[in-house]
């Protein structure tokens, strides 16, 4: 007698947990929050998603904060490598390769692009060459390239930029001021393939008058390289590196040149010339490798990428105070030293991270960071080494 009253019942609640669903839809689809609860879930996924190897724990810590870090474009994935000073390699990977809690997933020999990272390399060709004796950090730029010889100029501060002063980001371009002194982004930009339109180009400051972040001066400096080396940019990198080495470490050319298996790199932007970006941001590969390059890139004798410029202005306390011949210095605590760069496109972040000890780190993942977030994230960074 009871049995349809049960069914009933059954039926009733059935329908009250439907009604209470659809009203839950509903209500979290006219919400403000449904974006923020989304990245909520995310980085929970990829907390737990989280996988780390060897014993550095600060490196687990550190994947913390790059997850839990706000950000307009929520995390796909990531890899984080740090060499010891030893040469104990410790890893970091969470997330997927292409798209979110779909396979396959983020694993350390995932490539990534460096973005302006791959300026690392220009720098170490150049001090190597200064080590050489076949370059000097004062020589003048106007007097290695011969197309800059026997022509006149708009803009005569041009032959006072020094070698030196294209490694700090101090020799007059400023790639805040829109023109053509920045265009290694556009389709056919004059850099490094017609460096003679320097001649035509005014600066924005005078050399050595302060420092502005600009791709010109490392284009410039890739073309130092080609001329003392004989050869193009691209081919010494990968004799003197051995990239041909490393599994998936090459240059951006096209979607077509691109790894097919453990690449996370998106589809390549088609208005950029990635041939005149080889130098500035043309590299990809893994997060282990490239640390293993930088560790011992930076074992060399000085001046190397850790050398810092005597100058004044130089305030190591602040996190983008100083930058010497590679990247910047920080060093609020005489405990800690780090030299860093980073690295940002529409789709890449990257970093890079030396520690005096001689510790290496590099951070790689396909979403983009703004930039106040990346600073931030050294800032956190060298907290957790100090607590070590």
């Amino acid at each position: 007698m009871n049995k349809p009253h049960k069914s009933k019942s059954m039926l009733n609640k059935l329908i009250s947990l439907i009604f209470i669903y659809c009203i839950f839809i509903i209500v979290v689809d006219r919400s403000p929050y449904p974006e923020q609860t989304y990245q909520w879930y995310q980085q929970q996924r990829l907390e737990y998603n989280l996988r780390c190897e060897g014993d550095t724990e600060w490196l687990r810590k550190t994947s913390i904060e790059l997850i839990k870090q706000e950000s307009h474009d929520p995390l796909i994935g990531f890899s984080l490598a740090y060499i010891s000073p030893n040469g104990t390699l410790s890893t970091c990977v969470s997330g997927w390769v292409h798209k979110f809690s779909e396979l396959p997933q983020v694993t350390p020999t995932t490539a990534y692009q460096f973005a302006s990272v791959s300026k690392t390399f220009v720098s170490d060709l150049i001090l190597d060459l200064v080590r050489q004796d076949k370059l000097s950090l004062e020589d003048k730029l106007v007097d290695i390239l011969p197309e800059l010889q026997d022509i006149s100029y708009n803009d005569p501060r041009v032959r006072n930029i020094r070698i030196r002063h294209l490694l700090e980001h101090r020799a007059g371009f400023d790639r805040a001021k829109i023109g053509v002194n920045d265009d290694m982004f556009e389709p056919q930009p004059w850099c490094p393939s017609h460096v003679e339109k320097l001649a035509t180009i005014s600066l924005q400051f005078n050399p050595d008058e302060r420092m502005a972040y600009s791709n010109t001066g490392y284009c410039l400096l890739s073309r130092i390289a080609e001329e003392k080396y004989n050869q193009p940019y691209q081919n010494i990198l990968k004799i003197r590196y051995h990239l041909n080495d490393f599994n998936n470490f090459d240059f951006v050319t096209d979607d077509i040149g691109l790894p097919s298996q453990h690449s996370a790199i998106t589809k390549l932007n088609p208005d950029y010339n990635y041939e005149a970006l080889a130098s500035v941001a043309g590299l990809y590969g893994d997060a282990p490798s490239l640390a293993l390059i930088v560790y011992n890139m930076e074992k060399s004798k000085s001046p190397n990428i850790l050398t810092k410029p005597i100058e004044s202005w130089c305030n190591t306390s602040v996190i983008k105070g100083c930058h010497g011949y590679m990247g910047y210095e920080y060093s609020p605590s005489p405990r800690l030293r780090f030299f860093w760069r980073d690295g940002s496109m529409s789709t890449v972040s990257a970093l890079l991270v030396i520690d005096n000890k001689g510790g290496v780190m590099t951070m790689l993942t396909n979403v983009k960071r703004t930039s106040g977030q990346v600073p931030q994230l050294v800032k956190r960074i060298y907290e957790l080494r100090l607590q070590e």
